[in-house]
């Protein structure tokens, strides 16, 4: 996560930690885990929509208040896989999500909605929900302060697509289930991925070693029914989806977004999931560092998701490893300030946990994404003087009455120099408690990270992981990465005495990537030795989600002139166009807030025989939706749609017209109505 606004700190009054150690098991079963599974694997796989309110929300990822939805480019979706072990009838859910990350409150709401639909099935245990963290998706769908700051509170229409959507698509994968077999194969891609913060790598002892500032290997896992054909692919590969930039006011699910769409659009009835890993200092701008302008980022967004594609369409057609073996899992909820990093793990003998803070560099934004904030940059350390511009000192003085850390915490987290402390707050600005997870399915361990691992982060957590499970046969590690919950970065020791941006965000302290392999150490060892699912740690209370604050303003109504309808057209096509131009329409709306339920709002058709049939829609490629308001003094609950649609060399000839379809609402009963508009017929050649 890119955060390109300043969060003053405050001095806070001391106050008593006590430590919790999370102790014995709350839930341990242990079954013998054989080294071969004769009855293989049952699997399903579904997919759903999870594209939010498409105007007037602000976006997850750059935290930039300016960064509103005005319409849709990219679709984003729910992609889910069941997969139950035939003999035992245990079961593994991993949902792979286009979302910036997934927040605490919505994990704790799937879950409980599962449980109201299929009882004790499906557990915080056995379900991972990653993120594949675009940056272009509305926000404001957490119960932590920090993360709806920009988007003026939470917004409880978008956190209910969000639910219901994910909800969804594991009831889809669930009865879609059916025998299956399971394939793996990995391999390496090549300019797809840099390492955008190369002098905390180069920190690192290891970095002179072979392996390269990123990780470019891509591991896939293939899902075949018994007749051979094609169920679905999950593929996982390390690189920030953030080709659409700060500036980018449009939904998408960017580069990944991109790939699984490519994937889908040639494999129909296929779930493509292209999700996420050890991304933390891993950018995809790999022909600089910001892109000049909205064409120049789509240009980057498909370039990425094209290579991304065509390495999971080669992996998918090649040879792939049978998976065989038991399928196992394990999960803790672990609060960490105070947690105690045991002497193995710790570079300097046992030590605490911080309570949760940002330092001053975390404002500066990352090299890809700077915030541009006068006086912050990268690299901003404890006894160094940090002068800001008189306005925001003034700030950072105010605001230290509310948010901010103590001496205590100072020392604490030392050399960061703290400018925000999120979980000093009562209640806590961002997340305490947090669920760490591991999957064992034959000789695969998928770990469910819930933040930001750097590519060093996540080579000496996989071995950590990897030395644990190597006895059991388990010969492949990889990091789900954004799972179950958000708590910004997890870097080195070394990387963290840098305070580069994802240093200044790793919010545990120094020694967070030291407890994330303790924990994981922990739970690695209990599937080692046979059990078949194991839990330990209290789980945070229920989300009053009606009690959580918001500033932002619904839809009160939309209006036209009286002479004026719904769906009319205000410009319309022209008659005739040649492949590789654009057609520009646009029609009178209403707010794209009042039809969250509707699957598009734009259809492009063309006339085959007697009817029309759509051959595109918003959130592909080639179509975008934007709205607008309107200006006019006699009109301001007035609204357009815009719709662009550019022509395909790929496109038939023949006649074709757009359709716009939306909803609005009266200002008099206060109830949502549909409408419908068609351009004029035009010809395309």
């Amino acid at each position: 996560m890119h955060l390109v606004f300043s969060i003053p700190a405050s001095l806070a009054m001391v106050r008593v930690i006590f430590f919790l150690v999370v102790g014995s098991p709350l839930v341990f079963v242990a079954q013998h885990a054989f080294a071969q599974n004769p009855c293989g694997f049952n699997a399903g796989a579904g997919r759903s929509d999870l594209t939010g309110p498409a105007a007037e929300l602000g976006m997850m990822g750059y935290a930039n208040p300016a960064q509103k939805t005005t319409g849709i480019h990219l679709r984003l979706s729910s992609r889910a896989f069941v997969i139950e072990d035939s003999c035992s009838s245990r079961r593994v859910v991993f949902v792979s999500a286009d979302l910036g990350m997934i927040t605490q409150a919505v994990k704790l709401a799937v879950i409980d909605r599962l449980k109201s639909r299929f009882g004790s099935m499906y557990t915080d245990s056995n379900v991972m929900l990653t993120a594949t963290h675009t940056h272009s998706g509305p926000g404001g769908y957490s119960h932590f302060t920090l993360y709806n700051i920009t988007t003026l509170g939470f917004d409880r229409a978008n956190f209910e697509k969000i639910v219901s959507g994910i909800s969804h698509s594991i009831e889809s994968a669930h009865h879609r289930l059916q025998p299956v077999r399971l394939g793996l194969t990995q391999g390496e891609l090549e300019g797809a991925s840099v390492n955008r913060s190369l002098s905390a790598y180069r920190a690192n002892p290891e970095s002179g070693f072979s392996e390269g500032s990123t990780n470019k290997l891509m591991t896939l896992l293939k899902f075949e029914k018994l007749d051979g054909s094609l169920v679905g692919v999950v593929n996982w590969f390390a690189v920030h989806n953030t080709s659409m930039g700060k500036e980018n006011k449009l939904i998408s699910s960017d580069h990944k977004g991109f790939a699984a769409q490519r994937f889908e659009k040639e494999t129909p009835g296929v779930v493509a999931a292209f999700a996420n890993s050890d991304e933390g200092d891993v950018s995809p701008n790999v022909f600089g560092q910001n892109a000049q302008g909205f064409e120049e980022e789509l240009f980057r967004a498909s370039y990425i998701g094209e290579l991304q594609y065509a390495k999971a369409r080669a992996l998918s057609s090649s040879d792939l490893e049978p998976l065989q073996g038991p399928l196992q899992y394990a999960h803790a909820w672990v609060r960490m300030p105070g947690f105690l990093v045991e002497r193995r793990f710790s570079a300097a003998g046992p030590a605490r946990l911080c309570r949760a803070a940002m330092g001053y560099s975390f404002a500066a934004g990352a090299e890809d994404g700077p915030s541009e904030l006068p006086g912050f940059h990268e690299g901003m350390l404890q006894g160094q003087k940090l002068p800001l511009p008189i306005f925001l000192n003034l700030g950072v003085e105010f605001l230290r009455l509310f948010v901010g850390g103590d001496e205590q915490d100072e020392r604490c987290h030392f050399p960061k120099p703290i400018l925000v402390a999120p979980g000093d707050q009562n209640p806590a600005w961002s997340a305490e408690v947090l669920p760490f997870q591991v999957f064992r399915i034959g000789r695969l361990a998928l770990i469910g990270v819930p933040g930001e691992v750097t590519t060093m982060a996540g080579r000496r957590l996989r071995k950590t992981v990897a030395d644990a499970l190597r006895g059991a046969g388990v010969d492949h590690v990889v990091i789900g990465g954004l799972a179950n919950t958000y708590s910004g970065y997890v870097t080195t020791l070394e990387e963290y005495q840098l305070q580069q941006y994802e240093g200044a965000s790793t919010q545990f302290g120094p020694n967070t990537l030291a407890a994330y392999q303790q924990i994981f150490a922990r739970l690695s060892q209990e599937i080692a030795r046979g059990a078949g699912q194991y839990a330990y740690g209290r789980r945070p209370g229920p989300v009053q989600t009606d009690r959580l604050v918001t500033f932002q303003t619904g839809v009160v109504y939309d209006d036209k002139r009286l002479w004026e309808k719904f769906g009319e057209v205000f410009d319309d096509a022209s008659e005739r166009y040649h492949r590789g131009q654009r057609v520009h329409v646009k029609f009178r709306s209403g707010h794209p807030k009042n039809s969250l339920n509707r699957p598009n709002f734009v259809y492009v058709q063309r006339w085959q025989g007697e009817r029309w049939v759509t051959i595109a829609r918003d959130g592909e490629f080639d179509v975008f939706y934007r709205w607008q308001r309107d200006k006019a003094i006699d009109c301001l609950a007035c609204s357009f749609a815009h719709v662009e649609w550019r022509i395909p060399q790929s496109a038939a000839s023949g006649w074709y017209r757009i359709v716009h379809q939306g909803d609005w609402k009266s200002g008099g009963d206060g109830k949502s109505r549909g409408y419908l508009g068609k351009t004029r017929q035009f010809w395309v050649e």
